[in-house]
């Protein structure tokens, strides 16, 4: 059986991930990390917010926002969406 699917896109700065309604589940940006419930799920909580952190770094923003999209997801976010300053390692001058 396939389960939900889900669209995980990047403009180089920002990552979102969108259910298969479209609404955003999931977004990487230089603002932190926000994981929300699918709509069904808010509907019947009340609450948005699975995971939702705005205070880290951008590289500890990155580990968290990729373990918790496969923690309430499953979805495993590539390395190659990482944006340049959520990378540890220096960059060319």
């Amino acid at each position: 059986m396939i389960g939900p699917v889900y669209d995980v896109w990047s403009d180089g700065n920002t990552v979102w991930v969108n259910s298969q309604t479209g609404m955003c589940v999931g977004r990487f940006s230089r603002r932190g990390i926000d994981v929300h419930r699918d709509l069904d799920e808010q509907l019947a909580t009340g609450q948005q917010c699975l995971d939702c952190v705005h205070d880290l770094s951008p590289p500890e923003a990155w580990e968290r926002f990729k373990a918790s999209m496969t923690l309430h997801y499953g979805i495993e976010i590539g390395e190659h969406l990482r944006p340049a300053y959520a990378r540890t390692e220096a960059l060319p001058a």
